[in-house]
């Protein structure tokens, strides 16, 4: 079966779970995405942005994040000149979420790991033209497809069962690339 990014349909989904769930489902998106930064060397922004993941995982395991702490942490992420790395992105989009329980923060999480995805397979594919082709062998990507798998699992998970959400997310932690399969690109496409 072949995956595909949807939004729609993640937003409808993810409209139907409950805050935690949501946070979890992006938190496991992020955490997925922590060795696709296109600066693993820049320790600021690999801090930041762990530290982002952190703490909206203390708050789903049930600790009490003060709004102040969270507001700073995100205001930092968010000033960040790597904010448009999928990576740090991904955490902004986590801390979002977790202080508005914004549906679209948790797909747009969800779009930033698809999106590093398909730029490391872009480079894998000589092409000039983006033709249906093109698109057809991208989305065919077996990196691209685990990502999506791994997204379609989480949300079945958490429809399931909405407190799994720790679960998910130590998956999600337990299932992050490869060094060598860092995407090294944020950015247009």
């Amino acid at each position: 079966m072949m995956h595909r990014f949807d939004a729609a349909d993640l937003t409808r989904q993810l409209d139907a779970l409950p805050i935690e769930a949501r946070v979890a489902f992006a938190l496991a998106c992020a955490e997925r995405l922590a060795g696709y930064s296109s600066r693993p060397d820049d320790s600021q922004t690999r801090e930041l942005a762990q530290a982002a993941r952190e703490l909206a995982r203390q708050s789903l395991a049930g600790a009490s994040i003060a709004p102040e702490a969270l507001g700073t942490l995100a205001a930092r992420l968010e000033s960040l000149p790597d904010i448009d790395d999928d990576d740090v992105a991904a955490c902004a989009y986590v801390l979002e979420c977790l202080r508005t329980g914004a549906v679209q923060a948790a797909v747009a999480a969800a779009e930033r790991a698809y999106d590093a995805r398909e730029r490391v397979a872009e480079k894998g594919l000589l092409f000039s033209v983006y033709t249906p082709e093109i698109e057809a062998a991208l989305l065919a990507d077996p990196r691209i497809q685990a990502e999506l798998a791994c997204q379609r699992a989480d949300l079945e998970s958490l429809g399931r069962e909405p407190r799994s959400h720790l679960l998910v997310v130590d998956r999600a932690r337990g299932s992050q690339s490869e060094p060598g399969q860092r995407a090294g690109a944020g950015g247009d496409r």
